[in-house]
């Protein structure tokens, strides 16, 4: 069985470092194919994962032909190249992402021990006998406690100890792992700090991208500020005094009204970045006119990705596959999971009519951190798991979840301001919750005195 590590080349434009380099420009025109090799400790991630998934006997890792080793990558391999491939066998009830190989060949058994974690870790390896024994590589010497034998890991390292002397013939029985206590407090601390990044997901901020999301801005010319017809021949955009869209809202409010004459018209917003969490969700309060039919309508995303045009769109309306208007107002959003990731090219919302028609439009937001409710139960799901884990003791469990994607995600896309904004707002709603309760406690036994005093 074998583990091919490979590497994926991708495309950089250094047209802009060219200058500022050794190279003459002229050498190099377009985009230039790039492989990027790990360097430290993170360098052995992929052998390390590969290890902990499968039994490998040969390795084959298309990085060597571009990285240079160092004495911690040599190590590494020469480890695993030590180790005897054959008849080997896994000890079982360890965490995957710390394995442990056993066996026998050469006269002498064999302990192959790795973690494929972000954090330093002994492993303790139960031994059926007393023993001896010596890291291939440093030539460190072991011996047993007990029967017990502790092999310390770096993050990201390999050892393979060769048991010898009398009881060279022992074998493992099970293995525990154990962190530091100062690594157990920073695991802790990592899933605290998922909790509250989580709950930033249950009321996600407004991300200010439009310059006129209200249509309140004074008129510019002939058009609404903020915004911009593309077809002005076969559509108009004009602003409206209205009732607010918010519930119970008799405030002064303008909305636009667009109508399209045409086979096409097109309102779009000014440009923007695309959100840095890949995603992006469109709320926009629309309505009809009194007596007027259902248009043909679309709320719509654009942009430029790998130099084509990128376009998601929601129907609305006579659209086929769309949500009817009414002639109230109603919310209708548009949500986008695959938006283009260079951020050197902008986004621009769009209101496309695909025929002629009217609609009044108010209101519009965007949110980059919205989820529907079962992504929002997996994520819970998997904080309670890690809290439970935590309080069993499995840690090791635990800092491999941190790797998974939802931590990854929160840690890359949830901002230390929001998730400190947020714990706070819970912290003030369970002491105005506190409070009540004491009051209530107060007139309870405020009540039960005057009974007590009736019958005295």
């Amino acid at each position: 069985r074998g583990l091919a590590l490979l590497e994926q080349p991708k495309q950089v434009d250094i047209t802009a470092v060219l200058p500022h380099g050794p190279f003459d420009a002229s050498e190099f025109s377009g985009s230039s194919v790039v492989h990027a090799v790990s360097g430290g400790a993170k360098r052995q991630e992929p052998l390390l994962l590969g290890l902990a998934t499968a039994d490998a006997e040969v390795i084959f890792d298309q990085s060597l032909r571009w990285a240079e080793l160092t004495v911690s990558d040599a190590a590494v391999r020469q480890a695993f190249l030590s180790f005897p491939r054959r008849n080997m066998q896994s000890l079982k009830g360890v965490p995957d992402e710390f394995p442990v190989r056993f066996v026998r060949a050469n006269g002498s058994s064999w302990l192959l021990v790795g973690n494929a974690s972000r954090m330093a870790a002994d492993v303790n390896v139960s031994l059926s006998g007393a023993v001896e024994g010596v890291d291939v590589v440093t030539k460190q010497a072991f011996s047993t406690v007990d029967n017990q034998l502790v092999v310390g890991l770096a993050a990201w390292s390999l050892r393979v100890i060769r048991l010898q002397g009398p009881g060279a013939d022992t074998q493992p029985n099970t293995a525990t792992v154990r962190f530091e206590e100062g690594a157990v407090q920073m695991i802790e601390e990592s899933v605290a700090d998922l909790r509250q990044r989580q709950a930033v997901l249950e009321t996600p901020p407004l991300i200010p991208v439009f310059d006129n999301p209200g249509f309140e801005l004074p008129r510019l010319g002939d058009g609404v500020t903020g915004w911009e017809v593309v077809e002005s021949g076969g559509g108009q955009l004009e602003l409206i005094d209205t009732v607010s869209p918010a519930v119970g809202s008799d405030e002064k409010n303008q909305a636009v009204r667009m109508t399209s004459v045409g086979e096409l018209a097109t309102v779009r917003s000014n440009p923007f970045q695309p959100p840095h969490t890949g995603r992006l969700s469109v709320a926009v309060w629309l309505r009809l006119p009194p007596s007027v039919p259902q248009p043909p309508f679309r709320i719509a995303v654009e942009g430029v990705e790998n130099g084509e045009q990128y376009y998601r769109f929601a129907p609305v309306g006579s659209a086929a596959g769309g949500r009817p208007l009414q002639e109230g107002w109603n919310r209708f959003v548009l949500q986008v999971t695959d938006l283009p990731s260079d951020p050197n090219e902008s986004l621009r919302l769009r209101f496309d009519m695909l025929g002629p028609g009217v609609v009044e439009i108010d209101g519009v937001e965007v949110y980059d951190l919205i989820f529907n409710q079962s992504q929002q139960n997996e994520l819970h799901a998997l904080l309670d798991e890690m809290e439970s884990e935590l309080a069993a003791g499995s840690t090791a469990r635990v800092l491999s979840r941190l790797e998974g994607y939802w931590p990854r995600f929160l840690q890359a896309t949830v901002s230390d301001e929001q998730a400190e904004r947020v714990a706070k707002r819970v912290a003030r709603r369970a002491e105005r919750r506190v409070k009540a309760e004491d009051e209530v406690l107060e007139e309870d036994e405020g009540f039960f005195d005057r009974v007590r005093g009736w019958w005295r």
